[in-house]
């Protein structure tokens, strides 16, 4: 029931491609499932070169595919020739914190209009202060960017540019960050826990589609991490969250 799922490894059991890579020596492409991005497969493609995100393939029902067509703004996939890790091992998108961003082609959960679960899995890119970035933003993309989900600032991240509930600066290590909004409050989770009390918001009409890596189309708030999972859904999952959690963690080996 997920609004979007994005992953390079396969949630939905079909074996279909999980990301198309543009490798940097000729700019051809090619389309890679899950195992290919593991085994090999992708790196022979690479070669000894670099290797970039032009889709991120939705794994839900949704079709919501991530994309950018503009090469400089592409994120890593590939780097020298390897698969690039997050902390844990897991195969990630690396996101340079200058202009890497990938559109979704449309507003995924829509928080003005729909309850909202969203999570992600990522880490900083660089030490504690370096800019964390927007994950996952949805909005208006004008400020105060009251539309958007899981953002970023030199302080850490924040839910909604509500100062009161905070996930908090993350440091190196992989993190499974997530919240739930039942369009009054909202609720910030950082490793399965609570982070701060529950808050509430005004969430503005958005106008803008879902980016991942950045707060709009190109320059603004773009985030220097590792993105290794983002699932949404147009639901408020409280009733589940425990288990999504856990199956999260389990799937990720994050703590």
């Amino acid at each position: 029931g997920a609004a979007a799922a994005y992953s390079l490894r396969a949630l939905n059991g079909n074996g279909d491609s999980v990301v198309r890579v543009r490798r940097a020596s000729n700019n051809d492409e090619k389309d890679f499932t899950a195992s290919e991005v593991s085994d090999g497969t992708l790196e022979s493609f690479c070669g000894v070169g670099d290797g970039f995100v032009e889709t991120w393939y939705d794994q839900s029902a949704n079709a919501n595919n991530a994309t950018q067509t503009t090469t400089a703004m592409q994120p890593k996939i590939v780097s020298g020739g390897s698969v690039i890790l997050d902390a844990q091992g897991n195969p990630c998108i690396k996101f340079d914190g200058v202009d890497d961003a990938l559109d979704c082609g449309a507003r995924v959960v829509e928080l003005s209009q729909n309850a909202a679960t969203v999570f992600s899995v990522s880490q900083q890119d660089g030490g504690i202060g370096d800019n964390p970035g927007y994950v996952c933003s949805e909005g208006d993309s004008v400020s105060p960017y009251s539309s958007n989900f899981i953002l970023g600032g030199p302080t850490g991240d924040e839910v909604l540019w509500v100062n009161t509930t905070e996930f908090g600066t993350g440091g190196a290590g992989l993190r499974l960050e997530s919240f739930l909004w039942n369009q009054t409050n909202f609720q910030a989770y950082v490793n399965g826990a609570t982070s701060g009390a529950a808050g509430s918001a005004t969430v503005n009409a958005e106008t803008s589609n879902t980016f991942i890596g950045s707060a709009g189309d190109t320059t603004s708030g773009n985030t220097q991490r590792k993105i290794t999972a983002i699932i949404s859904y147009k639901s408020n999952q409280s009733a589940n969250i425990a288990g999504i959690h856990s199956a999260i963690n389990d799937l990720y080996g994050i703590y």
